[in-house]
Formats: structure tokens, C-alpha cells, sequence
């Protein structure tokens, strides 16, 4: 059931003559939220699937986030045009990471409705910053994909620099594969409820020494296990005795596959615990997968990584035979204040 719609009273909306921000007001607005990404799929370079199942999961993985107050629509003369919202997390170093984001039709950009909702975003974490953060690092971060050429041009010509890269990587199904053999005393074993809370701290505990890293919530635990790509069945997880060592958390997007005439497995959410790093885990659990994605009937997988690892993930990639496919290239770019 939806709310009263709740519009914001602020004086720059009257640059642009029918325009209107609203808040989010319930059930009903998941929709518009969905129809207006799928419109605006083209201009952010996005050739991925996503549903309401996943919009209505969204809000319970993003931290100091209340979708009522935090997500906001776009209306001109009435009619949804674009959404965005903001975020913040505070990263152990002590950085303190304001997230804004946002998508916008393409017929209604030249307009500066993009300048205002940026900028709408932008003020309001300033206020949580001056609250909470006063005299701390302080830094907004945007994520986009390097082919969505208009909005980053948009974001650096704001003022945002480049601050990390994330690679897509493929490999054809049929590539040869060696052994790749898991370390002596190791064994993959199939996945029971029961393991979840330690696949859960096991890939928390390998992801602390990576860039952004942030402290999973119970709420996080909790909607990863209501995501609809949990997929337990396709995982592959490295045990030494009774304690997790590595994950490498498999899916198929059924529908993904479907809408872009795919044959797709991904190998994703790679992880190895310090420990045992080095050895030949990660490697051995996805060529696993790969001999498992053959057989079901995939042509390739796909994993994204982040062009600077320090564990080396990009490298041990390739040489399992994944290549780097540039449509897939991702920036996080940023910008002090």
C-alpha cells in the first residue's frame, strides 16, 4: 500500500519549469523504479537483468539507508522521469564513503534535471556529514560503467576524478583446462543451510585487506540469503576440516540469459582466507566451476575484479584462462569535500 506522495520543497526545482522530486511512498513505486532502469538500461551501459524481487532487496544491503527518506523520484508534468538517492559508509580506515545515485531517461537529459538531483544528493549528505562526520575524511563515491560515456563525462565535468577500476572478464566454456588440484588435505563439499553462517564469515574475513571494504550487518546476512541469484546448489567451497577456506559463490541468471541470448554461468564472489592464500584454492574451486557450468550447458563464465588487487586476482584469472572484456569495464570515481 502506498503512502500520500510526499514532494520536497526546494527553490532550484523551479529552473525546470513541471519538475518535481518526490519521496518514495510504498509498494506501487518498486514498478515505476523498475520500468524507469529499464529505459534508461542504454545510456548507463547496463546489460544486465534486474526485477522487483531485487529492487525490493535492494534497501537491506546498502548501509544508513532508509528508502522512505533516502530515495527519491522524478516527475515532470507528472510523469516519473528518473529516481535517484544517497547513502554513506564509513570504510576502517576511517574514510567516510557518501554513496548518491541515480538514472534519468535519456530524452530528459540537456535540461539540468541531472545538475539538480546531483546536486539535491550531494547537499543532503553534506548535512549528514556536518552532523556526524565534521573534520573527518570525507568523499562521495559513484559507480558507472566506462561505456555509459555521457554520465561519467557528466560526473568528471562535476568534479569527480577516477578513482578505481573494475575489470569484466569471460572464458569460453571449451578453453582447455588443466588439473588445477585442491592442496592436500582440502575438499569441496555440497552446500547445507547449516553452512551458511560460515561461508558468510569466512568471505567477510578474506574481503577485510581489500580496497572498500565494509562490515557486513546481520540485515546484509539476512538479504543475501533472500537474494534471488542465492544459489547454494552452484557453489563450490573449500574445506580444511571443519572451517571454510575458500568460496567461489557460483550463479546463473536464468532470465539474464534469456533476455540477452546468453549462455552464461558466473564465477563470482571469489575469496580465499589469508591463511591460505598462495596454495592454488582459488584456482582449483573454479575450474571446478567451470567443469560444472560445461556440463549444465554454458558457453562461457563471467567474473568482474578489481584492477588492483592485491591479492593478485587479475592475474590468476588470466592465467586460468579468463580475458579481460572491455565492454564490462567499471569506474568508481570520486570527489573530496
Amino acid at each position: 500500500m502506498n503512502s500520500p506522495k510526499k514532494y520536497v520543497d526546494w527553490e532550484p526545482l523551479n529552473a525546470v519549469p513541471g519538475l518535481r522530486f518526490r519521496h518514495f511512498s510504498g509498494e506501487a513505486d518498486y514498478q515505476i523504479r523498475l520500468d524507469i532502469f529499464n529505459a534508461t538500461k542504454e545510456i548507463n551501459g547496463i546489460d544486465y537483468v534486474l526485477t522487483l524481487e531485487d529492487f525490493k532487496n535492494d534497501a537491506k544491503w546498502t548501509k544508513n539507508y532508509d528508502i522512505y527518506q533516502h530515495l527519491l523520484y522524478v516527475e515532470v508534468e507528472d510523469k516519473p522521469v528518473g529516481y535517484f538517492g544517497y547513502s554513506w559508509d564509513r570504510e576502517p580506515d576511517g574514510k567516510v564513503i557518501y554513496g548518491p545515485f541515480g538514472v534519468l531517461r535519456q530524452e530528459y537529459w540537456g535540461r539540468g534535471i541531472a545538475s539538480l538531483m546531483l546536486r539535491f544528493a550531494e547537499d543532503k549528505c553534506k548535512e549528514i556529514a556536518e552532523r556526524k562526520h565534521a573534520g573527518m575524511d570525507r568523499r562521495y563515491r559513484i559507480w558507472r560503467k566506462k561505456k555509459a560515456v555521457k554520465t561519467v563525462q557528466f560526473l568528471l565535468d562535476k568534479g569527480y576524478t577516477i578513482e578505481r577500476y573494475f575489470l569484466g572478464m569471460n572464458r569460453p566454456i571449451d578453453l582447455p583446462l588443466g588439473e588445477h588440484p585442491l592442496p592436500p588435505g582440502l575438499e569441496i563439499r555440497p552446500v547445507e543451510p547449516a553452512h551458511y553462517r560460515s561461508i558468510w564469515n569466512a568471505d567477510s574475513e578474506s574481503f577485510k585487506d581489500h580496497w572498500g571494504y565494509s562490515e557486513p550487518t546481520e540485515e546484509m546476512y539476512e538479504a543475501w540469503q533472500n537474494d534471488r541469484m542465492f544459489q547454494p546448489h552452484l557453489w563450490k567451497i573449500a574445506w580444511d576440516g571443519d572451517q571454510v577456506v575458500g568460496v567461489v559463490q557460483n550463479m546463473v541468471d536464468e532470465e539474464e540469459n534469456r533476455v540477452y541470448n546468453r549462455k552464461r554461468g558466473y564465477t563470482e564472489n571469489i575469496s580465499v582466507r589469508r591463511p591460505w592464500r598462495g596454495k592454488g584454492v582459488a584456482s582449483a574451486l573454479i575450474a571446478e566451476s567451470i567443469r560444472m557450468f560445461r556440463e549444465m550447458g554454458m558457453d562461457h563464465t563471467h567474473l568482474s575484479v578489481d584492477a588492483d588487487s592485491l591479492t593478485g586476482a587479475l592475474r590468476l584469472y588470466q592465467n586460468i584462462g579468463y580475458e579481460v572484456d572491455d565492454t564490462q569495464t567499471s569506474y568508481n570515481l570520486c570527489k573530496l569535500f
